[in-house]
C-alpha cells in the first residue's frame, strides 16, 4: 500500500509540474527549481574537464578511491539537470562512501544525436587513463534516458571490445524512442508528468534518426555480455513497458538481471527519497546492490 505522503505528493506534482510545453518554457521552469549545492561537511567536490564538456566528482570522507560510480542524468538528453541532482548525487555518495562522477553532456538539440554518445565514451576513457581505474572498478547508476545514454555507450563499448563497468542500475529506464511500450499510453493519467507523445523533448535528440538505432533506443541492441544489472520501475510510470522490456532482453541476453517493481510510484520517484518512504526504501535497494558489487 503506497504511503500518505506519496498521494500527497503525487497530487502536488500534478499541479505544479507541466512538461508538456515547449523545450524552451520547461527549460526555464527547470532552472528555476535547481538547488544551490549543499556540499556535506568532509565531502570534496572537484571540477575536471573531460574532452568537450565539464563533470564534477564527488569524493566523501574515507571513501574507498580505488572505485569509481559514474552517474548519468536523464532529462529527455535536452535538460542539464546536473544542478537539480547534485545534491540528490552527494548525499549518495556519502552514504556509498564512494567517488561518484557527475557528467554534464551536451544537451539536444543544440547539439543532437550522437553528442552526448561520444561524452560518454570519452568519460569512460578519461576515468581509465587519467583517474587510472579500469572498468571493473568502476560502476553506472542512472535514471530516465541517462539509462539509455549509459546502455548505449556500453553497447558502443562492446562493438569494440573494450572492457564494461562492473555493473549497471537503472531508475525508471528510458531505452525504447520508439515508444513502443503499451505503459506509454495506459500511464499517462496515473503519472503525475502526464507526458504526451508530441511533446515528448527526446524528440529533439533523435531528430532525423532511426528510433531503432540502437545507439539511440538500446532496447533494440544485442545486449550479450551487458554488465549485471538492477532495474528500478514503478506501475505508474509512463515507462513501466521499458523497463520490464529491457529486463526480459537482458535476462534472455543471460545477463545477471533484478528488477524491482514499485506500487503506485512514477517517474522517477527514487529523487523525491527526502519526502517519500517508498523512495528512501529504493534508495537503500541501490545502495545495497552497489556496495555488493563494490565488494
Amino acid at each position: 500500500m503506497a504511503s500518505i505522503q506519496s498521494a500527497m505528493l503525487r497530487f502536488l506534482l500534478r499541479k505544479t509540474v507541466n512538461w508538456n510545453k515547449s523545450l524552451d518554457e520547461v527549460r526555464a521552469f527547470q532552472a528555476n527549481v535547481a538547488k544551490k549545492p549543499i556540499v556535506p561537511k568532509g565531502m570534496q567536490m572537484e571540477k575536471v574537464t573531460v574532452g568537450e564538456i565539464s563533470a564534477e566528482i564527488f569524493i566523501p570522507a574515507g571513501a574507498n578511491t580505488s572505485s569509481m560510480l559514474v552517474y548519468v542524468h536523464g532529462g529527455g538528453y535536452c535538460l542539464g539537470i546536473v544542478h537539480a541532482n547534485r545534491n540528490f548525487v552527494m548525499k549518495l555518495s556519502q552514504q556509498l562512501r564512494v567517488p561518484v562522477i557527475l557528467p554534464d553532456y551536451r544537451l539536444a538539440p543544440e547539439n543532437p544525436y550522437p553528442a552526448a554518445l561520444t561524452d560518454m565514451e570519452t568519460l569512460y576513457q578519461w576515468i581509465e587513463a587519467e583517474r587510472n581505474l579500469p572498468m571493473e572498478k568502476v560502476g553506472v547508476l542512472a535514471d530516465s534516458s541517462g539509462c539509455g545514454l549509459a546502455l548505449a555507450t556500453h553497447l558502443k563499448r562492446k562493438e569494440s571490445d573494450l572492457s564494461l563497468p562492473r555493473f549497471q542500475v537503472f531508475m525508471s529506464p528510458v531505452v525504447d524512442l520508439k515508444r513502443t511500450g503499451k505503459s506509454f499510453k495506459e500511464n499517462r493519467q496515473l503519472d503525475p508528468y502526464q507526458l504526451k507523445e508530441d511533446a515528448f523533448i527526446d524528440n529533439h535528440y533523435l531528430q532525423d534518426q532511426d528510433a531503432e538505432n540502437p545507439y539511440i533506443s538500446p532496447y533494440y541492441g544485442d545486449l550479450s555480455g551487458m554488465p549485471s544489472t538492477l532495474i528500478q520501475v514503478a506501475t505508474y510510470d509512463v515507462f513501466q513497458s521499458d523497463a520490464e522490456g529491457l529486463a526480459a532482453e537482458l535476462k534472455e541476453a543471460g545477463v545477471d538481471t533484478d528488477i524491482s517493481v514499485w506500487q503506485k510510484m512514477w517517474h522517477n520517484f527514487q529523487m523525491s527519497e527526502a519526502l517519500l518512504p517508498e523512495g528512501k526504501a529504493a534508495i537503500r535497494e541501490i545502495s545495497a546492490y552497489i556496495t555488493s558489487k563494490f565488494r
